[in-house]
């Protein structure tokens, strides 16, 4: 980092805001992407706009008035968000676990909590296959293949965010064939909680597990069951015993996983994915407004530092 002090005829406040203002031109000067950093002669070079002293105060004193409300506005829709997050999980671990009667008798389990009294459990290995068997994703077969990954798996929502080929991504070494509607888990860092649906045929990561489900379980409910509390937990837990948080194969088979009836847990999913879905939708809005709050400080601090806003006295 670079210490930069400004001189007698510089007001501290206002140079801030105005190298927030031009910060990807001033990266640019240094290659933008392509460089690591800037050096002593390309900051000293960098020319800044001049207005007298008392100028430099009103803008400053104004823009910390401003971009103050705009970033409690920001604050507000954050935690509103956040909130939103717990709801969702809450709302994904009750169902998943207790199903969709309130007035159903519940008894508390050791490793999943309170559960639906009447349903039964297992261990996972017993319910769930995993996918083994490396193929090269250079070979002409697979090159062109989508490649899942974990950085492709939005954490928390089951929601896939990212489409990329083997290819692509310059894969190399081993990885997995997925086939759609198998369950994809990522078994690298549990605790971001990444699980999806496999959208299409393909490969995917050997960090992560491509799962298919007994005939006795519904694929759905199963993937919501892994993003539940309970499971998150387990998965945490267990993966902290190696320096690299990671769930391997025999830890993971030892999961204990509900049984529902199969047309309960139908039931079950669709029912949480009406609800994620109305709360997802809030998380949305409340991220545009985010959005647009940024963009409406960034246009605001460039319009004072640049003389195209007449500030109030």
């Amino acid at each position: 980092m670079a210490a930069i002090i400004p001189g007698g005829t510089l007001e501290y406040r206002y140079l801030h805001y105005w190298l927030v203002s031009n910060y990807q031109s001033i990266r640019n000067l240094a290659g933008g992407d392509k460089r690591d950093g800037l050096n002593l002669q390309h900051i000293a070079g960098i020319e800044i706009p001049l207005p007298p002293f008392d100028e430099q105060l009103a803008i400053a004193d104004y823009l910390d008035r401003e971009t103050a409300r705009i970033d409690t506005l920001i604050a507000k829709q954050e935690q509103l968000i956040a909130t939103l997050r717990e709801r969702r999980s809450a709302t994904v671990t009750q169902l998943s676990l207790e199903g969709l009667d309130p007035t159903v008798e519940t008894a508390q389990h050791p490793f999943l909590g309170v559960k639906n009294a009447s349903w039964s459990t297992a261990r996972f290995g017993r319910v769930i296959s995993i996918s083994g068997g490396l193929v090269d994703p250079r070979t002409e077969r697979w090159r062109d293949s989508i490649l899942f990954a974990p950085n492709h798996i939005e954490s928390g929502t089951g929601r896939i965010i990212g489409r990329e080929t083997a290819m692509e991504q310059g894969a190399d070494s081993g990885k997995y064939v997925v086939k759609a509607g198998q369950i994809l888990y990522s078994k690298i860092r549990p605790a971001l909680n990444k699980v999806a649906v496999a959208s299409e045929d393909g490969l995917c990561s050997a960090d992560m597990y491509a799962l298919s489900a007994a005939s006795s379980f519904d694929r759905d409910y199963l993937a919501y069951y892994l993003l539940s509390n309970p499971f998150l937990a387990f998965a945490t837990m267990t993966s902290m015993r190696v320096k690299m948080p990671k769930v391997n194969r025999e830890e993971l088979g030892e999961a204990v996983i509900p049984l529902p009836p199969l047309p309960e847990q139908k039931e079950i999913a669709d029912a949480i994915t009406a609800a994620t879905t109305k709360i997802d939708t809030l998380i949305a809005k409340a991220q545009r407004f985010i959005e647009l709050s940024k963009e409406r400080r960034a246009a605001l601090i460039t319009a004072a530092v640049t003389g195209q806003l007449e500030i109030p006295a």
